[in-house]
């Protein structure tokens, strides 16, 4: 198990030079584990990420102002400091834009 920390932010519009589309993600995971890229590229460790996008996933749909509609595909990026993955699911409506990670960021300073 592990933590998750919702951010609910304006729109964000300057991250998708930095992060991935999901599906992106999802491909090279799987193409890292059957290639065995690094340590941590194993099926174990690529089944323990499926199972935290899934409860990622359900969160944000549990999310009280989810609106149903994304603007755009989901992205992943990737904390260095913390050494973790994080999601982004940017709404369709008005932009809102949730940030999912295990530690949260200080949007104020950090971006």
């Amino acid at each position: 198990m592990f933590y998750i920390i919702i951010q609910c932010v304006p729109p964000l519009d300057f991250y998708t030079e930095t992060t991935l589309p999901l599906s992106k993600w999802l491909t090279w995971k799987a193409y890292a584990v059957g290639n065995n890229f690094a340590n941590d590229c194993n099926i174990a460790s690529y089944i323990e990420k499926l199972n935290k996008l899934q409860e990622v996933w359900k969160m944000v749909t549990e999310y009280p102002d989810w609106e149903k509609v994304l603007r755009d595909e989901p992205r992943v990026g990737y904390d260095p400091v913390n050494d973790c993955d994080f999601f982004i699911f940017k709404m369709e409506n008005n932009g809102t834009t949730l940030v999912i990670s295990e530690y949260g960021f200080d949007f104020a300073t950090q971006f």
